[in-house]
Order: structure tokens, then sequence, then C-alpha cells
């Protein structure tokens, strides 16, 4: 099985799942359902617009309806590869669907493609992940948020490896002690979730085109969360 078809299978089993304040098997009555969507890299071509409305369309024509979406990063088409006219044309694309399509409340993680990382662009403002975040009106990279009993943690995994070249995926003394506290201050009982565009761990690897079993996880596609 090729590994789009095998993700795209996954991906309607898990497209709205409903979550519940007390995960048990004695719960019965869900307090909340999401929509997980991840890596629509969106830009004016291939009818990707269309495409994207009808998406959001059928999201909230869901029953029960969907409380809440989670936008697991590249969210647009790529940063790092285009000048600053397509960058700001991507961008402007994403805000005009959302707020005309969407009325379901977003939260989002930045992907790799959504951070201008291009070598030539070093020195300049737009450089770094301060451009996503203005356009998500986020003030960090990572945050928390309380909804319906949940917590939600939303992790900024996407990182420069140390020579500046590649991405990698971590985490930082910063965002783990950040991590630990926020852990160590919600109270036991309370269910977490945990949001990142890389993932702690993954399976798609395995399934890759045609690599079958392949057990080496790079550096780029998951995200150790243990401190040295």
């Amino acid at each position: 099985m090729e590994r789009r078809v095998a993700l795209k299978s996954l991906g309607g089993m898990l497209a709205a799942p409903a979550i519940h304040s007390n995960p048990t098997p004695a719960a019965q009555q869900p307090v909340l359902r999401i929509a997980h969507l991840t890596d629509i890299h969106l830009k004016d071509e291939f009818g990707a617009p269309a495409k994207f409305v009808q998406c959001l369309h059928h999201v909230q024509q869901q029953t029960p309806k969907v409380d809440l979406i989670l936008n697991g990063g590249d969210i647009v088409f790529d940063m790092n590869k285009e000048n600053l006219s397509s960058i700001n044309e991507q961008w402007q694309l994403t805000r005009k669907l959302q707020q005309a399509e969407c009325s379901v409340p977003v939260k989002y993680c930045l992907g790799n493609h959504d951070i201008w990382w291009y070598e030539n662009s070093q020195g300049q403002a737009t450089y770094g992940k301060q451009y996503a975040l203005d356009q998500l009106h986020l003030g960090k990279p990572y945050y928390s948020f309380t909804q319906s009993g949940w917590k939600f943690i939303v992790l900024d995994s996407v990182h420069l490896d140390i020579d500046q070249t590649w991405y990698i995926g971590k985490l930082g003394e910063a965002q783990f002690s950040w991590l630990a506290a926020e852990l160590a201050a919600t109270p036991r009982t309370t269910p977490v979730l945990v949001l990142s565009h890389i993932p702690i761990l993954t399976a798609s690897l395995m399934i890759q085109d045609d690599i079958v079993n392949r057990w080496q996880m790079l550096g780029a596609t998951c995200t150790p969360i243990r401190r040295k």
C-alpha cells in the first residue's frame, strides 16, 4: 500500500473524533468533537482553494457538530522556497478562505513549510518563525489552552539543525522546561491532548512509498521529548 493511500484511509477514520471528559470505558457522553486537519499546503494552484473550501464545509456538516479544528501545520504551500510576494499571497488566501468559509474555532501549530528559512534570507525580518506567528496571531510558537475539561498542549517541534541548513524535530531546553511545568500544574485527572507537527513517534516511514519495515527514525521525522 502506498503511503498516500494508507494515510488517506487513516485520516478518514480520525477526521473528527469525539473526546470525553473522563477517558474511561464508562464514559458515554462526548463533551467535545474535534477535526484534525494538517499539511494543507494551500496555494492558488491545482484547484487547491476550492478543495480546501470543500474540506471546511465537510467538517462543518458533521453530526454531532465539530467544536474545534486542530491544524497540525504546513498551513501554506511552502514559505522556504518562495519569494516574499508568493508567501504573502499564500497567507492572504489562507486567511480569506478561513474567514469566509469556516465558523469553527481553529488552533494552529507551525509546520516546517510555514517558516522562512531560505538560506539567502538570513538577517531579514521575515526570516524565522515570527512572520508566521504574526499571520496566525500567536504570541509564541508553543502554548496551551483548556476546553470542555481537556488540556490541549501545542508544541513547536520544528527547529533548525546545528548546521543551520536543515530542520530537525526537537523541543529545546526552554520549551521542555515549559512543558514540564505545564504538565506538573495539570491535575492528574485532567485528560491531555498534545499537538505537534513533527510527531513524537511516527509510523509513516514504515509505509513510505515502496519501503516496507524501515525502522530508522530520522531527526526530521520524529520529536524526542526526553531531556538529555
